[in-house]
């Protein structure tokens, strides 16, 4: 039988865990949460979801769901955050993580990829914008994105969305207001 090629969270293996860098994170994180202080700028929402994550890394999860652990990647972004904002990044995290298994939703989606154009300035063999009906200006599919539209986005996902990229189809370099954007 042919095996087939699985591309999720194939580049883990590439990671040596270090089981007792994760004990100690998980002790750190398990004080933090359990410092009601530490949780007083959090909504009801986010300390619901605080708990199922507290029940997912130190308790036993829950029967029939996913159950949200600490991939390398996570361990390591957690190192380099204030001890003050790691309630915040789970439960962000979480959402991330567990609600496109879970078909999740709530008011604002986990991650926000926003798309400051369309337009790419290389033809890479494994991109669509290699196709022509996609990429032809006229077709109705390629723009830039102002900087009024950006700045509502912006607005709108300050304190609600953790984790943003500027990135999608096309080469965010590329767009002509990108420094203001970043700005």
């Amino acid at each position: 039988m042919k095996k087939i090629y699985s591309k999720q969270n194939s580049f883990l293996k590439f990671h040596s865990l270090n089981y007792e860098n994760k004990k100690n994170i998980l002790k750190s994180i398990k004080v933090v949460l359990n410092d009601k202080k530490n949780l007083k700028n959090l909504s009801k929402y986010q300390i619901k979801i605080i708990n199922i994550v507290k029940k997912d890394l130190f308790k036993n999860g829950s029967k029939g769901k996913p159950r949200f652990d600490l991939s390398p990647n996570v361990i390591k972004e957690i190192e380099l955050i204030n001890k003050s904002d790691i309630p915040k990044y789970l439960f962000h995290r979480y959402r991330y993580e567990i609600f496109p298994q879970t078909n999740g939703l709530d008011d604002y989606p986990p991650y926000l990829q926003i798309e400051p154009t369309s337009f790419c300035n290389y033809r890479c063999v494994f991109c669509f914008q290699t196709n022509k009906d996609f990429t032809t200006k006229s077709n109705g599919y390629m723009g830039r994105m102002n900087l009024e539209m950006f700045k509502l986005i912006i607005d709108q996902a300050k304190n609600n969305i953790e984790f943003i990229s500027l990135a999608s189809r096309g080469e965010p370099l590329v767009s002509p207001i990108i420094t203001k954007m970043l700005e």
